[in-house]
């Protein structure tokens, strides 16, 4: 079961691969400064903020929901702190996210978002199937690296699909299994600006995520991350939004 999820994980990160470096050689129309967005599709502008709501469902494989503030005081750097709750679970996170790479075409952007955080979890619930009930009872610290590629296209590069992989560490120094070892091969995602200037982001992925160091008391964690979304509202303290020509 894993060499086939990993199998295929080379596979299409092979071909997407292959997708961005043909649509990035391809460079028509005007060149624009680098487009703002919210979640995985880039950056928001320098001297921005962007308040938001977004969910996560490796906790529960139901939504965990999370309200955030994220700050760019460069636009190479930027940093966000977010909190939140699901079925007995909570969240407090702080995430950095790095611009590794961002095309003169602004085609393509690469970046990196290190999301690491306090979670403190006590979820029981039961199914028909009792091999996926979950129960678990963990307080904890962990930190997930999440690689991003996107592509960014329309008019204005208003819209980006995006690839993310990563790997999430979980440690807590109160439980038998010290550190547990999680996987997601592949998340695909699309972002969108829209409002009268643009001020508004929304986003939605989904993917797949499991464990790779031994399966945790409950098989949950074998479900895909079904559906994740979120709403963002972007912010400069300094001049109002404007479209950017």
């Amino acid at each position: 079961m894993f060499i086939y999820k990993t199998t295929t994980s080379k596979i299409l990160t092979a071909l997407f691969i292959l997708i961005i470096v043909i649509f990035n050689t391809v460079n028509t129309g005007e060149i624009y400064p680098a487009p703002a967005f919210s979640q995985k599709g880039g950056m928001i502008n320098k001297g921005e903020i962007s308040t938001y709501l977004r969910t996560n469902d490796e906790y529960t494989s139901f939504s965990t929901f999370l309200l955030g503030f994220r700050f760019a005081k460069s636009d190479k750097i930027q940093s966000a702190f977010e909190a939140g709750a699901g079925i007995d679970v909570f969240l407090a996170n702080y995430l950095v996210y790095f611009r590794l790479f961002n095309s003169k075409s602004d085609k393509l952007f690469i970046g990196l978002r290190l999301r690491s955080g306090f979670k403190n979890q006590k979820t029981k619930i039961t199914f028909k199937n009792s091999k996926f009930d979950i129960d678990t009872d963990r307080t904890s610290i962990y930190t997930a690296p999440e690689f991003t590629f996107a592509i960014r296209f329309g008019e204005r590069k208003q819209h980006a699909l995006y690839y993310t992989t990563y790997f999430r560490f979980d440690y807590s120094s109160k439980h038998k299994k010290e550190l547990e070892i999680f996987f997601s091969p592949i998340h695909l995602g699309y972002e969108k600006r829209y409002g009268k200037n643009e001020e508004w982001n929304f986003a939605f992925e989904s993917g797949i995520y499991f464990p790779i160091n031994g399966v945790p008391d409950s098989e949950w964690v074998n479900f895909p991350n079904l559906f994740n979304f979120g709403i963002y509202r972007r912010f400069d303290k300094n001049k109002p939004l404007k479209i950017r020509d």
